[in-house]
């Protein structure tokens, strides 16, 4: 049984990701294979940079080719 006390800390321990604020739980930063998993995402990996330059027959944006964007839906 769990007091409301001991679920709040266990709240906390989560890291926070709104549109608005960034907070990590610990300070190594925020867990992204966590973030992955809570948004229902993938990671957006070489391999589909690469797939998306021979569908479209263009250079990705240099955000996307620096490995700026980590994950999609």
């Amino acid at each position: 049984m769990q007091v409301n006390g001991d679920h709040k800390e266990e709240e906390q321990k989560e890291d926070l990701v709104t549109p608005w604020d960034v907070s990590a739980s610990s300070a190594t930063g925020v867990d992204y294979d966590k973030l992955i998993v809570k948004f229902g995402c993938r990671k957006l990996g070489q391999d589909l940079v690469e797939r998306f330059r021979k569908v479209t027959g263009h250079e990705p944006h240099p955000m996307l080719r620096r490995g700026m964007f980590f994950a999609h839906r």
